[in-house]
């Protein structure tokens, strides 16, 4: 099984098509013409051979996949190309895809007769090193075409060869759309609400010895203070004791009041100072 693994797998004969277009510049560059005709007619007939045994793989590859994916008579059907669910097989290696249905191209904006695709094209930070250690889920979520997707997986596992060395190992996986899920999710983290404490600082001594106006005055600026700052937050202030406030706000503007450091806090000690 191995070894029909690897003949599905192997590299294709670009790197070889190229030197030979190479050679054959080169002969006409020196003009060895009659060399360069030769090598030109080598150059036709091997693009015509990878032509026909890229097909052959093809058809191969798919055989392959259902076979260790489903049984006989569910890969009789060719599941595997009407799954509802994105299906892409990369190559553990260097994340070349070998094999995709319809819907995985879709999402991904690719050409379904594109060649030499690679996964992490859709995300610099992709790998297959979950696979490796034995995940069948992709840590986190990956977005692609404005959707997120969770990724579940396995590894195909070819025989070992003699000498216990394992080669052409791959991935498949299948592509769940969870986007609508995680957003309600993340609405919801963020719309969990935080109660807090507004404590007015030396009030009692700032305060006394002053006359009941004076502190009436300060009281409304400060209430005034706190009530702008709470505009267009979704908050609710109430005034509970003489120098403390329940401030109830979203967990969204959590981190933004704490990068400002509470900026409200500094403007009210200016008024009661």
């Amino acid at each position: 099984m191995n070894k029909k693994l690897q003949r599905i797998v192997e590299p294709n004969v670009r790197m070889y098509l190229f030197f030979l277009v190479a050679f054959a510049a080169a002969s006409l560059f020196f003009e060895q013409y009659i060399l360069a005709l030769v090598e030109g007619g080598v150059i036709l007939l091997l693009m015509i051979y990878s032509l026909f045994v890229a097909r052959k793989k093809h058809r191969e590859l798919i055989a392959y996949i259902e076979s260790v994916t489903y049984d006989a008579e569910t890969a009789k059907n060719n599941t595997l190309l009407i799954f509802p669910l994105p299906i892409a097989v990369f190559s553990l290696n260097d994340l070349r895809v070998v094999w995709a249905n319809q819907i995985f191209f879709d999402i991904c904006g690719w050409a379904a007769s594109r060649s030499e695709a690679r996964m992490d094209e859709l995300s610099p930070s992709f790998s297959g090193k979950w696979l490796l250690e034995g995940k069948n889920q992709y840590p986190g979520l990956l977005a692609v075409g404005g959707r997120k997707y969770r990724i579940h997986g396995n590894i195909i596992r070819p025989d070992t060869e003699e000498g216990g060395e394992s080669r052409g190992f791959m991935g498949i996986t299948y592509w769940v759309d969870v986007t609508e899920y995680d957003d309600v999710k993340l609405e919801y983290e963020s719309s969990r609400p935080v109660v807090a404490t507004i404590v007015i600082d030396n009030y009692d001594e700032m305060v006394k010895n002053k006359p009941d106006r004076v502190k009436n005055e300060m009281r409304d600026a400060v209430e005034d203070i706190i009530t702008q700052w709470c505009e267009g937050k979704d908050a609710i202030v109430r005034r509970y004791d003489r120098d403390r406030y329940l401030f109830i706000f979203e967990e969204r503007w959590l981190q933004k009041f704490a990068e400002e450091k509470f900026s409200v806090l500094e403007n009210v000690r200016k008024v009661v100072s």
